[in-house]
Formats: C-alpha cells, sequence, structure tokens
C-alpha cells in the first residue's frame, strides 16, 4: 500500500483529508469498450443520432436513410429475427442526387472552405462516400420487412478523376447511380457537376424548393460556357456481406434501362474482367516463383519497364550528382508521409464500423 501525502481542497472549499490511501498492488479497472451485436435491432449509439464531426450532408443523407428504415419498419426487427433475401429483384439504376447551395448558405459554404479559398476535396469525398452508400443500400432493399438488410463495405475507391476544380462561387450538385453488379459486389458511378450545367440532375433528395438562387434573392447566372462531363468522377466498389453469418451475400441484379446506362454497364464489367485477370496472373506468377510481372502482357511489361528504367536513371543522377539533377526531380523516399491516429467512436458509420469517408478525408487532407 501507498500513501499520497498532499493538500486537496474540495470543489465547495472545505478541506479534504491531506493523506489518502490507495491500493497500488490491486489490478486497475478494466474498461471494455462497447460493441455493438448484429443481433441487436439497432446500435444504441444510433439513438443519439449522428456525430457532429459528420458533414451536414453526410448528416443529411445518413438521417434520411435512417428514416426511411423507420418509416418501413426495419428498424424494429432483430437481426437474428429475420431472414436472408428470399429472391432476387431486378433493378433498373436509379441516379440520386444532393445540392450544396454555396450561393444561399453560408454556414454551408465556411464548412467546405479551404485555406485556398476553394472547395475542401476531403469533405466532399466523404459525402460521396455517404451518398454511394445510400445507393447502395437503395438498390439491396427488396422491400420486405422481415429480410435481413445486408452489410454494405466500401471495398475500394477507383478512377477518381478531378477533370475541373470545384468552385465556391457556383452551387454543387453530386449525383450517382449503380453502373455495374456481381453476384455480391456493385459498383456505384459518382460524379460532381456544377448546378448550373446543363447536363446536371435537376431532382434532389434534399431539395426544399427555393431553386437555389444566389444570396440577392435572383437567379443565379453564368456567362461562360461549362465544359461538357462532370468535374469530379469515380467508382467506388461495395460488397455485400450478411450480418449475422458475416459471409458474402448476394446482390440484386442491375438491368440497364437505356444506352448510356448499358454502355456504361459494359465498359464497367470490361474493366472489371481485365483486374481480376490481372490479379489472378500475379497470383499464378508468384505461386509458381517467378517475378510479379510476368502475368502480364509483353506490351504492358516493356511499358512498365521503359517506365521504371527512366525513373531509375533520374534517381541514379540524383544520388551521385545532385549538382546535375534536374531541378524538379526529388527522390520518392522525400514525398513520403506518415500518419496514425485512433478513430474515435464518433467516426463510425451507421453500422457500427469505421466510416470509410472519413479514411478518404484523412487520406486526402
Amino acid at each position: 500500500r501507498v500513501d499520497v501525502r498532499g493538500a486537496f481542497v474540495a470543489a465547495s472549499g472545505a478541506s479534504a483529508p491531506t493523506a489518502a490511501s490507495v491500493d497500488a498492488s490491486a489490478p486497475p479497472r478494466e474498461t471494455t469498450p462497447w460493441r455493438w451485436s448484429s443481433s441487436s435491432s439497432s446500435p444504441r449509439w444510433m439513438s443519439a443520432g449522428v456525430s457532429r464531426e459528420r458533414t451536414a450532408m453526410t448528416t443529411k443523407l445518413w438521417n434520411a436513410r435512417l428514416a426511411a428504415a423507420k418509416a418501413a419498419g426495419v428498424d424494429s426487427n432483430a437481426a437474428t429475427e429475420t431472414s436472408n433475401q428470399a429472391a432476387l429483384v431486378s433493378k433498373p439504376p436509379v441516379a440520386t442526387s444532393v445540392r450544396y447551395r454555396f450561393t444561399s448558405d453560408d454556414a454551408l459554404l465556411e464548412a467546405y472552405r479551404s485555406p485556398w479559398n476553394a472547395v475542401r476535396i476531403g469533405r466532399v469525398l466523404e459525402d460521396l462516400d455517404s451518398l454511394a452508400g445510400n445507393i447502395a443500400f437503395q438498390h439491396c432493399d427488396d422491400g420486405v420487412v422481415e429480410t435481413r438488410p445486408q452489410l454494405l463495405v466500401t471495398a475500394s475507391v477507383d478512377r477518381v478523376r478531378l477533370h475541373r476544380a470545384l468552385r465556391l462561387d457556383e452551387d454543387l450538385t453530386l449525383t450517382g447511380a449503380v453502373s455495374w453488379v456481381g453476384r455480391s459486389s456493385m459498383v456505384i458511378r459518382m460524379e460532381a457537376w456544377p448546378a448550373d450545367h446543363p447536363d446536371a440532375p435537376r431532382e434532389y433528395i434534399d431539395d426544399d424548393g427555393d431553386g437555389g438562387g444566389d444570396r440577392t434573392g435572383g437567379e443565379k447566372t453564368r456567362t461562360t460556357a461549362f465544359a461538357p462531363g462532370p468535374s469530379l468522377s469515380a467508382d467506388f466498389t461495395f460488397v455485400a456481406r450478411d450480418p449475422v453469418t458475416n459471409k458474402s451475400a448476394a446482390v440484386n441484379p442491375l438491368v440497364p434501362d437505356c444506352a448510356r446506362t448499358r454502355a456504361l454497364f459494359d465498359a464497367t464489367a470490361a474493366r472489371v474482367d481485365a483486374k481480376k485477370r490481372r490479379m489472378r496472373a500475379t497470383r499464378d506468377a508468384i505461386a509458381a516463383g517467378k517475378h510479379a510481372d510476368a502475368g502480364l502482357s509483353d506490351e504492358t511489361r516493356a511499358a512498365k519497364k521503359a517506365f521504371a528504367d527512366a525513373l531509375a536513371a533520374d534517381a541514379r543522377t540524383l544520388a551521385e550528382l545532385p549538382a546535375l539533377a534536374p531541378r524538379d526531380v526529388v527522390p520518392s523516399s522525400a514525398t513520403r508521409t506518415e500518419n496514425i491516429f485512433v478513430a474515435q467512436p464518433q467516426q463510425r458509420n451507421l453500422s457500427g464500423r469505421i466510416f470509410g469517408g472519413f479514411l478518404l478525408r484523412r487520406g486526402v487532407e
């Protein structure tokens, strides 16, 4: 036993004992973090609402998802009391959009402003993941209350392309739809458009009917012409799992309903198949004791070697004769950054797991 001596003053101003005795040999009190079991109807933390650390758009999207689940009665059934989906339901791609009213909402404008007076791409990526999650859940829903909702996880984010800078002096629209569906995975094409773009969607799940006018009350006008295509595009891949067995779950098939969605479906399917072939060839080459590039085609392998040789030549000059190296060349080790952080409970998504959009924002910012 250890005596701890000192003067203590209570909050009320009265003197506390000048000596206290604590048992140093006693083990520290263990605090077990609360874990959400899939057998419960909903996480206890969810009843308190969405964390305040989420963006305004993510909060709106998650509240809309919770309201839809409550209206359908899905949240009233425990996971263990429900059953798997009896039959798959073929669905067409349904575009879902939200609008950032930067020209009429000063609080929203400041929340998405970067130090360079531009849009914070990290926050937009976080909202893209939230919107993609809503789209994925909507596609996987079969409309039967007794069906156990699937656990949808963001597996990867590919082909992120920033075609044009996102501006704060104009409203922004995020839109997305399922572009391809496999057995237990799906790819969702997400895009960001200027709200006044002629090809941008005009219907939003958060539309309040104000038309998105500017702060003076008039309609926003733009004299310059818009470039074709979205300002940003990305492909979000989601995988479906059973929340009770944690095994892969089948996803409702996708039925393209027009030539554009059919072309996007075929292009995405070809890209997914090519990626699977590359991964299979690399795995087989490594298993056979060969180089990982042995599974690539001759043309791809030659192009990769030429690219690596050019980089190696620049690196050798920089290492051996730094005075003769180009001024815009730096070693890759100088660009390496590391960041370690603890994911707090506030960073969970609606399934009680780490929020993928939070990881995207941290990776960018």
